[in-house]
């Protein structure tokens, strides 16, 4: 099994914040790579799981397991721009842009699809299936906060702000198999 850094260097990614086509490649060169991820990927019938897979300045790297009837929330991301890949399994989402807000817009991702976004953009991802799903994200810079939203009308209410965990030394997924597969919290 491939160290994660392994892959991210050749990349060559920038100093500072990636581009949404950066973070894509991110999340698609390590999707390809189920070496980095399928040893420790967890799918909780309680509760969903999510692990942080790497973290440094400009990126950090999560994983996460679904199974039928688990979902994120409405959230934004704070300022970060983000990207993710559904590697197995199908995610519903609900979407949406903080700032021109029309209602509730939907769409599926299958395995192997990718998808990135911007500051100010809201979803609500979800397993509605009863097949497990597997998730990479991306996200530049690290997340700092994320915010719930609820739907009223045609606006979206803020009601909670979460402060994220912040950057520590990131997750080699060779210890995190030996150990179960437990791993850092928070992310989406």
């Amino acid at each position: 099994m491939r160290h994660l850094r392994n892959v991210l260097e050749p990349l060559a990614l920038g100093a500072g914040r990636l581009t949404r086509d950066e973070l894509l490649m991110v999340v698609g060169r390590i999707a390809a790579d189920q070496s980095l991820w399928r040893p420790v990927v967890r799918h909780d019938p309680v509760r969903r799981w999510y692990g942080r897979l790497h973290t440094s300045p400009t990126l950090e790297v999560w994983l996460l397991g679904w199974v039928g009837g688990q979902d994120t929330r409405l959230h934004d991301h704070g300022g970060s721009s983000g990207a993710f890949s559904v590697v197995e399994g199908t995610l519903g989402e609900e979407y949406g842009y903080v700032e021109s807000w029309t209602g509730v817009r939907r769409r599926t991702h299958t395995a192997g699809r990718m998808r990135s976004f911007g500051p100010g953009y809201v979803h609500n991802l979800g397993n509605d299936g009863t097949v497990q799903a597997t998730s990479i994200h991306a996200y530049s810079p690290p997340l700092s906060t994320m915010t719930y939203y609820r739907t009223e009308d045609t606006a979206i209410v803020p009601y909670e702000t979460v402060i994220t965990c912040g950057p520590d030394e990131g997750i080699d997924v060779e210890q995190a198999a030996a150990v179960g597969g437990h791993l850092a919290s928070a992310g989406s």
